[in-house]
């Protein structure tokens, strides 16, 4: 297993909540519950919501097409994040994983942090983020799968470590995974 979490170099300055679920996961515990607090349900579903766990940082992953690390994403549960992107780059790299069909027969989509540090009025963060989720649901509109976001990966003092590629369930109700 492979863990997305945070980086030695920002141990210093993360929650308390990702240094005990950072931990848990290095101990082999990533089994235990992530209940995140404030996390935006942005299309709910009744479709059996667990699947292999995948995704990563958005600039990251795409960098995977066409190579022989590439892989299907149907039936995963697909989260991801990045940082200091401009709109327009996200805009380009959302698109490609619609063209390249990554966001069809998804069982999920996790949205974590996608934090801009040159934004810093309070006004223009939320519509950095309404541009994002905007635009993920515009380009997910004929699936039916659930989606979350503000889930705490990412380049955030709050950035849960997650268990790449084993089988999770998304608990809607109770916003768990």
């Amino acid at each position: 297993v492979t863990i997305h979490g945070p980086v030695l170099t920002s141990l210093s300055a993360s929650s308390r909540p990702t240094l005990e679920r950072l931990y848990n996961s290095l101990t082999g515990n990533w089994s235990r519950s992530v209940e995140p607090d404030n996390i935006e349900l942005l299309r709910s579903s009744e479709l059996e919501l667990s699947g292999p766990l995948v995704g990563g940082n958005l600039s990251t992953l795409l960098t995977t097409f066409g190579t022989e690390y590439d892989f299907s994403y149907e039936g995963k549960v697909l989260f991801m994040e990045d940082v200091n992107e401009p709109q327009y780059k996200l805009d380009r790299m959302f698109t490609q994983l619609k063209l390249a069909g990554k966001f069809d027969n998804l069982a999920g989509l996790i949205i974590g942090d996608f934090s801009h540090n040159g934004i810093q009025d309070a006004v223009e963060k939320l519509r950095y983020k309404e541009f994002i989720w905007k635009r993920i649901l515009e380009l997910t509109v004929d699936s039916d799968y659930p989606i979350i976001g503000d889930f705490p990966i990412g380049h955030c003092s709050n950035n849960f470590a997650l268990p790449y590629g084993i089988n999770t369930k998304i608990d809607i109700t109770k916003k768990r995974l």
